[in-house]
C-alpha cells in the first residue's frame, strides 16, 4: 500500500469534523506556499528588470560617448590637416623670404590675404578662462563689430551668420600636387613635370592661385587655364611684380586653396544644435572678369557647441612658439608656427546619461545649467604645427 493511500485511509477513519479541520489546514498551507512563490518570483523579475534597464542605460551612454569621441577626433584631424599644410613660403628654408603677389585685387577684395598663410578672428571677450555662455546658442552676422583679428583688414568677404562667442579661422593650405617649371613669362608657365591634382578637364575651375618658387623668390600668380605642358596666367590682373616671372628658372609651382572653419546652426527647421562648417574660397569668372568668392558652406561635424583657437607665435628665427595668444593679439600672422584647437562637443541625443556632470572647456569649469537634456559634454583639444614653417618643408612629393 502506498503512503498516499494510507493517509487517505487514515482520514476516512477519522471523525468528520476532524477531517474538515485537516482539509482547511492543508488549503492554508498551499496558499502560503503559493504567496511565497509569487513573492520570490516578483523579486527575481524585479531584479532582472533592474539589470536590464541598467544595462540598457549603460549601453546607451557608451554608444553616445563612442560617437562623440569619433566626431571629436575627426573634427580635430580635419582642421589639423589644413593647418599643417598652411603657411608654405616656397622651396627655400629662409623663412624671411616674403610672398610677392603678381596680380591686383578689386577694392571689395581686400579680404583676400593668401600671403599670410592663415588668419583667425576672435569673438569679443572670449579669451582663455572667459565665460563663453555655451548654453545660449545664437547666431549673428560675421562683422568687425563681433569678431576681431590683428592687422588692418578685418573684412571676410561674406556675411554668413555664425555662432556667437565662437572663433573663426581662415587657412591657405598647399594642395598635395606640384609642377616643375622649366621657364616662365608674365603670361605663361612652362611645365616640365606635374603630379595629378591640378585642373584637367573643361569642367574644372582653371582659375586658381599658384605659388611659384625657385628658392630665391616666391611669386603668387593667378591662372586661368591649365594645359598638358603649360599654364596660362590671367594677365588682366597682372601688376608690375609679374615681370619677375621671366627670371624664374627650374622652379616649382604649387596650388593654394583657401578654406574657413566656423560654427553655425543648421538651416534645417528640425535641427537646433550647432555644427562645424567648412567654406572654400574660389575664383569665379563672371562676364569675362574674375572675382574672389566663396562656395556654399558644408557642415562636416554636427553637435559642436564651441570652437576656440590660440595661436603660437614665434619670435625672431625660432621654430617653436614663444607665446600662445588669441587672434586679435597676434603680432604678425607670418610668425605663427602652431595653432591650438579647442572643441566642445556634446552627445547627439538627449538623456545620454542618467545624471549631468560638471565639465571643463577652454580653461573654465562649467556646471550643468541645462541639466534637463542630460547630454554629455566634453572638451577635445589639439596643438598643430605648421610644418612648412617649423621645418622648412616642401609639399609631399617635391624634389
Amino acid at each position: 500500500m502506498t503512503i498516499s493511500k494510507a493517509k487517505q485511509l487514515e482520514k476516512k477513519q477519522l471523525p468528520k469534523k476532524m477531517q474538515q479541520v485537516i482539509n482547511i489546514r492543508e488549503s492554508g498551507a498551499m496558499m502560503v506556499e503559493l504567496m511565497t512563490s509569487m513573492l520570490i518570483g516578483t523579486l527575481m523579475l524585479s531584479g532582472a528588470l533592474t539589470v536590464m534597464l541598467s544595462s540598457s542605460s549603460t549601453y546607451k551612454t557608451k554608444n553616445a560617448l563612442a560617437d562623440m569621441d569619433e566626431r571629436g577626433r575627426l573634427a580635430l584631424e580635419l582642421i589639423a590637416q589644413d593647418i599643417r599644410r598652411s603657411g608654405y613660403k616656397g622651396c627655400g628654408n629662409d623663412q624671411s623670404q616674403q610672398i610677392v603677389r603678381t596680380f591686383t585685387t578689386d577694392s571689395d577684395e581686400n579680404w583676400v590675404a593668401p600671403e599670410l598663410g592663415l588668419r583667425g578672428w576672435e569673438y569679443f571677450d572670449t579669451g582663455l578662462n572667459s565665460n563663453l555662455d555655451i548654453y545660449n546658442r545664437q547666431e549673428t552676422g560675421f562683422s568687425s563689430s563681433s569678431w576681431s583679428t590683428s592687422g588692418s583688414s578685418i573684412d571676410k568677404g561674406f556675411g554668413s551668420a555664425m555662432l556667437r562667442r565662437s572663433d573663426v579661422i581662415e587657412l591657405w593650405p598647399v594642395q598635395p600636387a606640384y609642377m616643375d617649371i622649366t621657364s616662365a613669362t608674365s603670361s605663361q608657365l612652362n611645365v616640365g613635370n606635374a603630379t595629378s591634382g591640378f585642373p584637367s578637364s573643361a569642367s574644372d575651375n582653371h582659375n586658381q592661385l599658384l605659388l611659384v618658387s625657385d628658392c630665391t623668390r616666391n611669386l603668387l600668380v593667378m591662372s586661368n587655364n591649365f594645359d598638358s605642358g603649360s599654364v596660362d596666367i590671367d594677365t588682366s590682373r597682372n601688376n608690375t611684380s609679374a615681370n619677375q616671372l621671366s627670371s624664374i628658372n627650374n622652379g616649382q609651382a604649387v596650388m593654394l586653396k583657401g578654406v574657413l572653419y566656423y560654427l553655425r546652426i543648421p538651416t534645417d527647421s528640425y535641427r537646433t544644435r550647432p555644427g562645424l562648417y567648412r567654406k572654400e574660397i574660389e575664383i569665379k569668372t563672371n562676364n569675362s572678369s574674375t572675382n574672389f568668392g566663396h562656395k556654399n558652406a558644408q557642415e562636416i561635424i554636427p553637435n559642436i557647441l564651441s570652437l576656440q583657437f590660440l595661436y603660437g607665435e614665434a619670435e625672431s628665427d625660432n621654430v617653436s612658439a614663444n607665446r600662445y595668444v588669441t587672434a586679435d593679439q597676434v603680432g604678425d600672422w607670418r610668425n605663427v608656427v602652431s595653432v591650438r584647437i579647442y572643441l566642445l562637443l556634446e552627445t547627439q541625443d538627449a538623456n545620454a546619461s542618467p545624471d549631468q556632470f560638471d565639465f571643463t572647456f577652454h580653461g573654465r569649469t562649467y556646471s550643468p545649467e541645462n541639466s534637463a537634456d542630460k547630454r554629455i559634454r566634453r572638451e577635445y583639444t589639439k596643438t598643430v604645427s605648421l610644418r612648412n614653417r617649423t621645418g622648412g618643408l616642401v609639399p609631399s612629393g617635391n624634389k
